[in-house]
């Protein structure tokens, strides 16, 4: 039994948001195939992720002997942390935003990184804690515009940012499911381009 831990970074309901939709299929196709994992949903806004203060990072980022006091954070960051590493599967549902991910996302990440938890510093630089364990990520997101080629993908720093954040972890087994041009198509474009990425997400759930 694996445990999934979903990410959820858009603010909007399932009925108006088509990454929310990708995810429920991506997760539908998954389930089917994998009936016995554990799938939890973490809805940062229900949980009010909070950008760190000066207090939070002087406990975030205490040396090891001091590390006990995290625990007791007023925003009860270990709770997001050992859940994170627990997990054996991340979703990550993200709209793109003026050309990244919802900041809410970035303040989750900024919970997460614990060093001597999630990554640790040697003399060669910082090393990711969570690989060699079989971890996968997917990472779900509806653009407005077209990122992937050309000229605007420079422009793209949602699924980078995304990838680089778990290379950093170890982790580099990412998927990707898209929907692009979702605020330029009309009509039937916009129809035949949401259901090739709903049968997108459906296959790469079924694998993931």
């Amino acid at each position: 039994m694996k445990k999934v831990l979903l990410i959820n970074a858009s603010p909007k309901p399932k009925d108006t948001s088509i990454t929310l939709q990708m995810a429920d299929e991506f997760i539908t196709a998954y389930k089917a195939q994998n009936p016995d994992d554990v799938v939890t949903t973490l809805n940062l806004y229900d949980e009010n992720i909070q950008f760190l203060d000066v207090e939070d990072i002087s406990e975030f980022y205490a040396p090891e002997p001091l590390r006990p006091k995290v625990k007791k954070n007023k925003l009860n960051i270990m709770k997001y942390v050992d859940q994170f590493v627990e997990a054996d599967r991340y979703i990550i549902a993200a709209p793109f935003w003026n050309l990244g991910t919802p900041a809410i996302l970035k303040a989750y990440f900024d919970y997460v990184n614990i060093s001597g938890i999630t990554f640790k510093y040697t003399e060669a630089g910082a090393v990711g804690l969570l690989g060699g364990a079989g971890k996968k990520v997917a990472f779900i997101a509806s653009r407005g515009g077209g990122y992937s080629e050309g000229y605007w993908k420079q422009f793209e720093l949602g699924e980078l940012g995304v990838r680089t954040q778990f290379k950093f972890f170890g982790i580099d087994d990412v998927v990707t499911v898209l929907m692009e041009w979702a605020d330029v198509l009309k009509g039937e474009e916009l129809e035949n381009a949401l259901a090739l990425s709903m049968r997108k997400a459906r296959e790469l759930g079924a694998r993931f």
